[in-house]
């Protein structure tokens, strides 16, 4: 009981603290004009919707095509799978120099174009580009099995009596693979979000959150501020943030998963 009134005693210093109207401690996180909570919050909800859509559009895209007759369909899936197979620090290490301004493959193959270099990891929009393009690459795979594994498990037969009803292929894809899909759909999308919005390594290995801090997001942030190159020790702040995207992504799930459905068929059993 001590512990836990510590704890709580902790959280009210931390949030709440305000002397003579001012407000202190790690409070001016939430409630303060100069706060860079606010602009932390917006890019990481940005970072966090393009990689899942992303992550969602190219996945149920491949799934689609792997399901099709197709020769070397296992060399494909394999290809398409090894991003997901190697450690994401070693593919972001990788990607790192693949940006390179100079000696990059990415570079090397505008210039075979006609184009010119571009400095990747100087310029903020760039660099943020980057580590966008680098956590899609990692993150189709998952949708790609997941989907595929749906799209197999879908009798034929449905198909089979939608075409004899007239139905076309996209009339098909609407109202008999996406309900389909539906329950695995929405727990995929809920574990891409919360892996997405707490995805640390990817920014901190390829920008560090550079340039001008403009490629950081809440954690990255957090963790800049506790243990990154310069960590100003501030483990209170990095506290703060925690409990922060701890509410968040928990509101979020509670949301998302109530007004999708998402449990319903669980509920229904």
């Amino acid at each position: 009981m001590y512990g836990l009134d510590y704890g709580f005693a902790n959280f009210r210093d931390v949030f709440f603290r305000v002397r003579d109207g001012e407000i202190l401690g790690w409070g001016r996180l939430l409630r303060t004009a100069d706060s860079t909570f606010p602009v932390l919050l917006q890019r990481t909800a940005l970072w966090t919707g393009l990689n899942v859509i992303f992550h969602f559009t190219i996945g149920l895209g491949l799934a689609l095509l792997m399901n099709q007759k197709i020769r070397f369909k296992g060399i494909y899936r394999s290809l398409i799978v090894l991003p997901w197979a190697i450690p994401s620090v070693i593919t972001a290490l990788t990607w790192k120099q693949e940006f390179h301004a100079q000696y990059g493959f990415v570079n090397v193959m505008i210039s075979s174009f006609g184009g010119q270099p571009i400095s990747w990891l100087d310029d903020p929009v760039l660099a943020f580009v980057a580590v966008v393009f680098v956590n899609v690459w990692l993150g189709v795979p998952f949708y790609m099995v997941m989907l595929l594994g749906g799209l197999q498990s879908i009798p034929a037969d449905f198909y089979e009596a939608a075409h004899i009803d007239g139905a076309n292929a996209r009339q098909s894809f609407w109202t008999i693979t996406l309900p389909m899909l539906r329950p695995i759909i929405i727990p995929a999308v809920t574990l891409d979000v919360i892996w997405t919005f707490n995805k640390l390594d990817i920014i901190f290995i390829i920008s560090g959150g550079g340039p001008q801090e403009k490629t950081n997001i809440l954690v990255s942030a957090l963790f800049n501020a506790a243990f990154g190159p310069a960590a100003t020790q501030q483990l209170g702040f990095a506290a703060a943030f925690s409990i922060v995207i701890f509410f968040i992504l928990f509101i979020f799930a509670v949301i998302w998963i109530t007004s999708s459905g998402g449990l319903k068929e669980i509920y229904d059993r």
